[in-house]
């Protein structure tokens, strides 16, 4: 039995040694971020401005049903792998946001209903006109991999809609509005092959000021707490131009409703 063992495991040395030779191969051909070539023979890490993309959003909260839907976006984007090179990422969730909720509109319209939600509670968690942007500056920059910390500004607008049996049939509690925010930004870069990439974030977000209250169903607290918000991304980039992302935003109350909203956002789309 002792003998079959030792056999099997002699077996088995030429595909251990073929998965090393594999693995290595694989390492040393993720040279740099500097020798990233796509098929048109720039550099898509800093000569590609952006991507198109494809989005499932899921939105849910501690009061509220959950909404999956699904649209279009489109993320702008200027890197650099230097030492002290700056990053700068643009999206705007109105975007997509707003085209779901133009043909949702539509659809209940034609099916006679005038108010968009009078039968459901929901949460929203979306961008405001100026939308997020990120600033990040390389700390780390090395060949295949680079952190940059930085800040993140921008605004969004947040709702938590109950479902009640008035005669409205909803009622939007705070934290609720719309907002401008900054905060810390980390962001990293990690190449794992000559042909992929990946980046990731964390924005740990304040909110700075209140700018205007939800028009309807609402009743104004001026002495509620303002919300923070927590947004952890990753990005997947090939030289093929192809992208994909997850993105997680937390929205946390410090309030006397002490309530919870979640964003999930997967995207899939090309690079542009």
């Amino acid at each position: 039995m002792m003998k079959d063992k030792i056999e099997r495991i002699k077996a088995t040395k030429p595909l251990m040694a073929l998965a090393a030779a594999c693995l290595l191969t694989t390492v040393c051909h993720a040279q740099s971020f500097e020798a990233l070539r796509d098929n048109k023979g720039k550099n898509p890490f800093t000569d590609r401005w952006g991507a198109l993309v494809v989005r499932g959003t899921h939105l849910s909260g501690k009061y509220t049903e959950g909404l999956t839907a699904a649209t279009i976006n489109v993320m702008l984007r200027s890197y650099r792998y230097h030492k002290w090179g700056g990053h700068y990422r643009f999206e705007n969730m109105l975007l997509g946001d707003g085209l779901y909720t133009i043909v949702r509109g539509f659809k209940r319209a034609n099916e006679g209903k005038t108010r968009v939600t009078t039968d459901r509670s929901e949460q929203t968690i979306s961008s405001g006109w100026v939308g997020a942007h990120q600033f990040n500056v390389n700390a780390v920059a090395q060949s295949r991999l680079l952190v940059a910390p930085g800040i993140s500004v921008g605004d969004y607008t947040i709702a938590t809609k109950r479902a009640t049996n008035g005669q409205t049939g909803s009622q939007v509690t705070d934290p609720a509005g719309y907002y401008f925010y900054a905060g810390p930004s980390v962001k990293t870069s990690l190449l794992l092959t000559d042909k992929i990439w990946l980046d990731g974030f964390v924005n740990y977000d304040f909110t700075l000021v209140k700018v205007a209250n939800p028009t309807k169903d609402y009743t104004e607290n001026p002495d509620y707490p303002l919300p923070t918000l927590l947004t952890i991304g990753v990005e997947v980039s090939t030289t093929q131009r192809l992208y994909g992302a997850f993105r997680y935003m937390g929205m946390l109350d410090a309030g006397s409703n002490k309530d919870k909203g979640n964003r999930i956002d997967l995207s899939f789309g090309y690079i542009l």
